[in-house]
């Protein structure tokens, strides 16, 4: 009877220091969520050219602070990434080839990041036309995904036409 009771107050003790554990490196993460995201922001501009990083930093900059949630902050610095790589890829008005598996895997980025932020969104309570549009967009990366799964069969990259001046 009494190593039983040992026992039993050894893994209550064991259960509240593991949860307190958790709690404090949970709150840790999240309390640090601000500052990734300026940072994914900052790594995601110097993928800019050189003449637009300080107005792209900027506007990120700017937008970032608008949103409310750390964890919503760090979903749109995650999706800064691809608006990069789009703006950088965009610099020549001649064709490009573009790697499909890179397009994927931005694509796929989009995808995970606009999941989330539709959780949050409803964690925060948020209207529905905004759960809607973000609802319409998570249909898009799919599709998009679909659909480049399908071109990456045939083919490693794809054409894309740019603008004739």
């Amino acid at each position: 009877m009494g190593s039983s009771l040992i026992a039993a107050l050894w893994s209550a003790l064991v259960i509240v220091v593991g949860n307190l554990a958790y709690n404090l490196a949970a709150s840790e993460l999240y309390a640090w969520c601000p500052k990734w995201a300026d940072l994914l922001v900052k790594a995601a501009s110097m993928r800019v050219p050189k003449r637009k990083r300080d107005r792209y930093r900027e506007e990120w900059s700017a937008d970032l602070n608008q949103i409310e949630g750390n964890i919503g902050k760090l979903f749109y610095g995650l999706r800064c990434f691809p608006a990069a790589w789009g703006i950088s890829a965009n610099r020549f008005g001649d064709d490009r080839f573009f790697s499909v598996e890179r397009l994927l895997y931005g694509t796929g980025l989009f995808l995970v990041s606009t999941a989330l932020e539709i959780f949050n969104d409803l964690h925060y309570g948020a209207p529905l036309l905004k759960l809607s549009m973000d609802a319409l967009s998570l249909m898009a990366c799919t599709f998009a995904l679909w659909r480049g799964y399908q071109v990456r069969k045939r083919q490693r990259y794809i054409r894309i036409r740019g603008k004739r001046t």
